[in-house]
């Protein structure tokens, strides 16, 4: 197992270190070196601690500190190997299923082409049918693997070696196809079996260099942890199960099918291909009764399985890459805000005084003591932080999806284009218009591959192109909706009716627009009327002990309403007075009431975002001390750190209910301790 992660330029100083110093190398007892022993013995435990709480936190989607190149080899990569082992295997039953030669090959009434197979020598199908074994191995040996049942070491080196000799094999008999090794007639083609060979070459030869990439960082440089159950998370580990069971089943349908309407076994996973993704071109269509029949079964649970595989790869897959980017970028501007603000506090020393310290003319309160200015500096500089990072990963994400699209569409239109223009005759715009088709599902059938390296492609194609086409989509979709979200509550704050959280009709904006027409006209004389930027005619202040008030535009002096301030003294002034249990008890009603507030919040999908103030009436439930009077309560940590719940893809809400139930857990056990000695909160 992996001691540390290493340190790079990636990875941001933290800001508390947990290392402790390392004692002096001079010994000149034994009881010095014994100190030294045991120091050194407690920071390998802290390091081997540390380590797993990084991946503990990376799992839940906390990796700030994992560089991006551990995180391809611990997740990304084990979890394509998986995707795409069984489809490895897959092609690998096709190309042993059938000749790779076909002569005389033409196309029936039904859109099928007939031809007849010549033999299979020995010499291509005992190799063929060794590399479907091997394949086969690797992926049981990595399936094991994922579910803890191999250790890792084993697995990786059966699994690599297995698909690095299935791909070896493949790429030198399919070599060697064309050869005077294997004599071929006049009007002989390549059938579509051979090109399946082609593809499971291909694909294993990718998915030993992903794995290699994993085992050299887990035991070559020892950077990760060389056990998936500490890298992968429990429904990461079974999406190559889902993956398997897919493949199976459309293997199964497609030799069903096969059997039953006398198609060959290449045209059934074509056919199986078109159907499942939705696609439907009808070039091949089940003829009788019985295979019509068996199609509504196979149709319906194939689409919902192919779904579930969708959507568990969006969820565990590319939704994690989004949180890491998200990650990795709040790490980075917070580092940008921090040297931004320190810059610029040694630039202007006058203004790092006048915000730290307090005003001479009044006696300074809780709300400007420096700490809490400082306090709250930070708090809203880590919303900047949180700002600035969202709106960067949506503009990201967007790139990133625009650009898989394109890229799997111009090279698909390529690849179809290189295969039908002998056949058909097609143009690359015919091959840029068939893969827009095939890509939105909407399936014409007015353009069709029928050529066989063109059906063999389309089936690997399609079943790269069309579930990565979902997914980008749904995610290009949740970036264009949160525009035209914004731009419509824009738009909704001029509704012409009044509704629910607005009171204001088209009349009343239209007539505080004109008031603003009439201050830019009259510039700083707008205030002798009693008008002002806000949108009463009155700029309201808010201040910590007094509530809200009203600035004069004449004096410039805030007036709060005295009745109120005076409610909140003689509040405060029975509060002092309250017995040790009446202000336990007071406690215990204030942490669950705001329990009870909160839970209703949940149901907000986006997550709701407290203010400063919010914030400071939570942290003082659970910073409560009844011992201790007129204390300033502040943050046990400070908003830019790592601990901070504002560095977290934590929902705050989520957070703030954890804590406030813990405190009250606290409260109530210390309660039934007292009572159970004897003693209740009175007596104490």
């Amino acid at each position: 197992m992996a001691t540390k992660v290493e340190d790079s330029d990636e990875r941001p100083v933290r800001s508390a270190s947990t290392d402790s110093p390392s004692p002096e190398s001079d010994p000149i007892t034994t009881q010095q070196d014994a100190d030294a022993k045991n120091t050194a013995e407690e920071d390998l435990e802290r390091a081997d601690s540390n380590e797993v709480d990084v991946w503990e936190a990376e799992k839940a989607g906390d990796g700030y500190y994992v560089p991006l190149r551990i995180w391809c080899a611990s997740v990304l990569f084990p979890l394509c190997a998986g995707c795409f082992g069984p489809m490895a295997s897959a092609f690998g039953v096709s190309a042993l299923s059938e000749s790779w030669k076909v002569q005389n090959l033409t196309k029936a009434s039904d859109n099928m082409l007939v031809g007849t197979d010549l033999t299979i020598p020995k010499w291509v199908l005992i190799p063929n049918g060794l590399s479907l074994a091997l394949s086969l191995l690797a992926n049981i040996s990595l399936l094991l693997s994922m579910a803890n049942r191999l250790p890792f070491i084993v697995s990786q080196l059966v699994s690599i070696v297995s698909f690095l000799g299935s791909s070896v094999l493949l790429i030198v008999i399919t070599s060697l196809a064309n050869s005077t090794l294997w004599p071929s007639p006049q009007g002989t083609n390549l059938a579509a079996s051979f090109y399946h060979g082609c593809i499971s070459a291909g694909i294993s030869l990718t998915i030993v260099f992903l794995l290699s990439f994993t085992f050299y960082y887990a035991k070559i440089r020892s950077e990760i942890p060389a056990d998936f159950s500490t890298t992968l998370t429990l429904p990461q580990r079974t999406l190559m199960g889902q993956s398997l069971g897919f493949i199976i089943y459309i293997m199964s349908g497609a030799a069903i099918f096969s059997s039953i309407e006398g198609w060959r076994f290449t045209d059934g996973i074509y056919w199986a291909t078109v159907t499942l993704l939705t696609i439907g071109f009808g070039d091949i269509t089940p003829t009788t009764h019985t295979a019509r029949a068996l199609i509504i079964p196979f149709a319906t649970a194939g689409i919902v399985m192919i779904g579930l595989v969708i959507g568990s790869i969006g969820t565990l897959v590319l939704d994690r890459g989004a949180k890491k980017m998200f990650a990795r970028m709040t790490v980075n501007v917070r580092e940008k805000k921090r040297r931004l603000a320190s810059a610029s506090l040694k630039m202007a020393p006058s203004l790092s005084m006048a915000t730290t310290q307090a005003p001479t003319e009044h006696t300074v309160t809780d709300s400007e003591h420096p700490h809490i200015l400082n306090e709250k500096a930070e708090f809203t500089l880590m919303r900047e932080v949180q700002a600035d990072v969202s709106r960067s990963q949506h503009l990201r994400l967007f790139g990133i999806s625009t650009l898989a699209i394109l890229a799997l569409w111009l090279l698909g239109a390529l690849v179809f284009w290189s295969t039908e223009k002998t056949a058909q005759s097609w143009s690359y715009f015919d091959g840029l218009y068939f893969c827009f088709i095939s890509l939105l599902t909407i399936g014409y059938g007015d353009f069709l591959v029928s050529s066989e390296a063109g059906k063999a492609a389309f089936v690997y194609w399609a079943f790269l192109a069309v579930p990565t086409m979902t997914i980008l989509v749904a995610s290009m979709g949740a970036t264009f909706l949160m525009a035209v979200k914004a731009i419509i509550h824009k738009i909704d704050a001029f509704v012409v009716l009044p509704h629910e959280g607005r009171k204001d009709s088209y009349l009343n904006k239209m007539h505080k627009m004109g008031k603003l027409k009439v201050k830019a006209k009259l510039g700083h004389h707008a205030h002798r009327w009693g008008w002002s930027d806000h949108k009463d005619g009155h700029e309201r202040h808010w201040h910590h002990e007094h509530g809200h008030g009203v600035r004069d535009p004449n004096t410039g002096v805030v007036h709060h309403d005295h009745r109120i301030i005076h409610k909140k003294k003689l509040a405060t002034e029975e509060h002092a007075q309250l017995t040790p249990a009446e202000l336990h008890a007071d406690l215990l009603f204030q942490l669950a009431r705001e329990i009870r507030e909160l839970i209703p919040k949940l149901a907000d999908s986006k997550g709701r975002k407290y203010s400063y103030e919010e914030w400071t009436k939570f942290i003082h439930l659970l910073n409560h001390d009844a011992s201790k009077k007129d204390h300033i309560s502040t943050a046990n940590w400070s908003w830019l750190d790592d601990s901070s719940p504002l560095f977290r893809n934590k929902n705050e809400t989520e957070w703030i209910l954890e804590k406030l139930s813990e405190r009250l857990e606290e409260e109530l056990k210390k309660d039934t301790n007292g009572r159970d000695e004897g003693k209740g909160i009175t007596e104490e």
